[in-house]
């Protein structure tokens, strides 16, 4: 059996929020075409508590071939089956096992006082009793930060803070399977844990395709499915290089940016670039006009610089005429009024010896380097040309 899951959609009212209800019915296409009859959503369905419930609660009624298993998030947390009428929701808030096939899944919805460790622990240890035995090899589902090594607790950007944290060792206690979990907007995934991600962009630093992900129990695979979204935000800052071939470079690194994002032509179309431009040239006001020239070409719009913070469902905020250049961050490209053919020969120098450095394995003073090439690249024309 295969199960598709979700988080953080965030749902306002269906007037509010008509792009993440489009995002939803997107997947919901996706899902029906792949023959599951089961969603899960992992929390945070909803922005708020106390939000219109009929507009997911019709969407579910039309589409009542398929089923919805929800668990409450820190932004939904008193969520409850008492606010639907439609029969294919269940909204799980309190721990439990449900079963699907022969696989069973432990649910753990959202709670402010305790972490994953804590409640799956409790609830295990009173199942262990009644029931004389003990519980391994299930799939944990829960909302909330796991902590290992690996992972950014800034890495939402959505919310600052910890949020009902699981740690490696209730995993390896209690031998999950896989673990799912809601709260990190960002699709990740962590050996055993994976974040579906929120299939809509809920604000500007979730960038790129948005996807939902499938599990199949026959052999325990994760798949990850993209999905088609009213727009996609792109955040792209580009290294500006002073010399006769400036425009060209920057070319290039946005067509690389765009071959890494794998978009194709019509998703080009929908693509809303935060652009930032730093370093230096030898005439902003030229390079900026080439550039805009360039995105025009391409298709791209331009996100409002002073707009960054607001709702991204304000569509006004985007504009597709010429007064979009004055969005692009350029506060840290300078300037070079003359070209000093010795700074450059310096520049050249100092760039083909960079290129060559093998940052990961490099030690100074016995210590590995935590910078990027381009953080290096940036203090050195500082350096060079400032």
């Amino acid at each position: 059996m295969k199960i598709a899951f979700t988080a953080d959609l965030h749902l306002k009212s269906k007037v509010q929020s008509i792009e993440r209800y489009n995002a939803l019915f997107s997947m919901v296409e996706k899902v029906r075409q792949m023959k599951i009859t089961n969603i899960i959503i992992c929390g945070d369905l909803f922005d708020q508590d106390y939000p219109s419930y009929s507009d997911f609660d019709n969407f579910c009624k039309s589409n009542n071939d398929l089923n919805f298993f929800v668990i409450p998030g820190n932004h939904d947390s008193i969520l409850n089956d008492k606010y639907f009428t439609s029969s294919n929701i269940k909204v799980i808030n309190q721990s439990e096992i449900v079963n699907f096939d022969d696989s069973s899944f432990l649910f753990i919805p959202y709670n402010f006082n305790k972490s994953i460790d804590e409640e799956v622990s409790r609830f295990l240890t009173v199942c262990e009793k009644e029931e004389e035995r003990s519980f391994e090899n299930y799939v944990l589902i829960g909302h909330g930060d796991y902590l290992t090594s690996s992972f950014n607790i800034n890495i939402n950007g959505y919310e600052d803070g910890l949020y009902m944290p699981l740690t490696p060792n209730t995993i390896n206690k209690y031998n999950f399977k896989k673990v799912i979990l809601g709260h990190i907007h960002k699709p990740s995934n962590f050996g055993k844990v994976y974040y579906p991600g929120s299939p809509f962009p809920i604000n500007t630093t979730e960038t790129g395709k948005r996807s939902f992900i499938v599990y199949d129990t026959s052999n325990d695979n994760i798949d990850r499915i993209f999905i088609d979204t009213d727009f996609i935000y792109l955040n792209i800052e580009i290294l500006s290089f002073p010399g006769e071939d400036e425009f060209n470079l920057i070319k290039k690194q946005i067509d690389k940016y765009i071959f890494n994002y794998d978009l194709k032509e019509n998703e080009l179309k929908k693509v809303i670039l935060l652009l930032k431009i730093k370093g230096f040239t030898k005439d902003i006001k030229n390079l900026v006009k080439l550039i805009v020239g360039y995105l025009k070409e391409l298709g791209l719009r331009i996100y409002e610089k002073d707009s960054l913070n607001k709702d991204s469902s304000n569509k006004s905020e985007l504009s597709k005429d010429d007064t979009y250049k004055n969005w692009i961050n350029i506060d840290e490209l300078k300037n070079i009024f003359e070209i000093d053919s010795v700074k450059m020969v310096l520049f050249e120098n100092f760039k083909q010896k960079l290129e060559t450095l093998d940052l990961q394995n490099l030690l100074i003073n016995g210590n590995s380097v935590s910078c990027l090439k381009e953080d290096i690249m940036m203090d050195g024309m500082n350096i060079i040309f400032d």
